[in-house]
């Protein structure tokens, strides 16, 4: 029986199989490079419930410490900085890996690829993607986690490619980042969190 749980894996000379949550709250799984896919899921279904329950407080601090007064001017300059700071490198980091053709359009390498890039505050939206391939992020993503910041990055950076939510886009953010569920899922249930902190 397969689990329902999403995971990242990491393989090593080890002996056994372990899990474990991060800081994010996600799931870490560590195992021998022999260990067999139905080996690893028959261990994640024994420990399930452990691992909901480690989960569930992990996110019920997250949102006790994100539950904060509304951000004042000058905390949402300085989160506006540091994300303009932030993202760029993320960018750096994900455009080789993420690759769309329009990196390639005008002959530009992705060491010179430098999309006009906007940081904003949002009620709503996290990232966007414009067909002009203008680029534009929430500053409160300094307060999520940081696999929240790159899915988000990854995102936006597949839609230079997919200018929709198709099956495609959503296979280019799989290659990507495999665990990207994991990040998205955290987003959905905690995201209003740091947005109520603008109200």
């Amino acid at each position: 029986m397969k689990s329902e749980i999403s995971y990242n894996l990491i393989r090593s000379k080890r002996k056994t199989i372990s899990v474990e949550i991060t800081k994010d709250g996600s799931v870490l799984v560590r195992a021998p490079r022999w260990a067999l896919k139905g080996e690893i899921e028959k261990f994640l279904l024994s420990h399930q419930e452990w691992i909901k329950e480690q989960q569930e407080k992990y996110a019920l601090q997250f949102i006790m410490d994100a539950w904060r007064p509304r951000l004042t001017d000058d905390e949402l300059k300085r989160l506006k900085e540091e994300a303009r700071t932030e993202i760029r490198t993320l960018i750096s980091k994900w455009a080789p890996i993420v690759a769309p053709e329009s990196f390639w359009a005008t002959g530009i390498s992705h060491e010179g690829f430098r999309p006009r890039l906007t940081i904003k505050k949002q009620k709503t939206l996290w990232g966007s993607c414009s067909a002009k391939g203008h680029l534009n992020f929430n500053c409160l993503l300094m307060l999520a986690p940081e696999d929240v910041r790159d899915y988000i990055v990854v995102h936006e950076l597949c839609h230079l490619k997919h200018m929709n939510h198709s099956k495609a886009f959503w296979r280019a953010v799989e290659h990507a980042l495999p665990s990207y569920r994991v990040p998205r899922k955290w987003l959905k249930e905690n995201g209003h969190a740091l947005l109520a902190r603008l109200d």
